[in-house]
């Protein structure tokens, strides 16, 4: 389990790491990798006062050739994971985040982006390594 981080008005801390998976299996549907699919388990939690957004869809998987790769939208929904959705203040969500990389890639990372505080845009990102 790695240390707790945070991006903006979003903590996170990654609770699990799958690699290697060839495809998977759903209430309603089976499916197969086009490459290999990564899975990382988080806790994102607001220790705000206020709502904050959360997005999966920024969230990016890093890998040994520089490759930053985006969450696989269908694994996502069809293991029936949160997409976007507003986390209320001190509200702790655990999730797994899907990601299709290529077979051979190597996963080094992931980088987590949180909702930026009020008055600013965007945030940078936190990168957490992953062996």
């Amino acid at each position: 389990m790695a240390a707790p981080v945070q991006d903006g008005d979003t903590r996170f801390q990654v609770i699990g790491l799958q690699k290697g998976l060839s495809g998977f299996f759903a209430s309603h549907a089976e499916w197969q990798a086009r490459g290999q699919y990564v899975v990382v388990r988080i806790v994102a939690d607001n220790p705000g006062r206020t709502n904050s957004r959360f997005d999966a869809g920024r969230q990016r998987l890093l890998t040994s050739d520089g490759a930053a790769h985006p969450v696989d939208a269908f694994a996502q929904a069809t293991k029936r994971q949160p997409d976007v959705f507003l986390l209320g203040a001190g509200v702790r969500v655990e999730m797994d985040l899907w990601f299709d990389v290529p077979e051979e890639a190597s996963v080094t990372g992931i980088r987590l982006y949180g909702d930026p505080p009020l008055g600013y845009t965007r945030t940078d990102g936190v990168t957490v390594p992953l062996g």
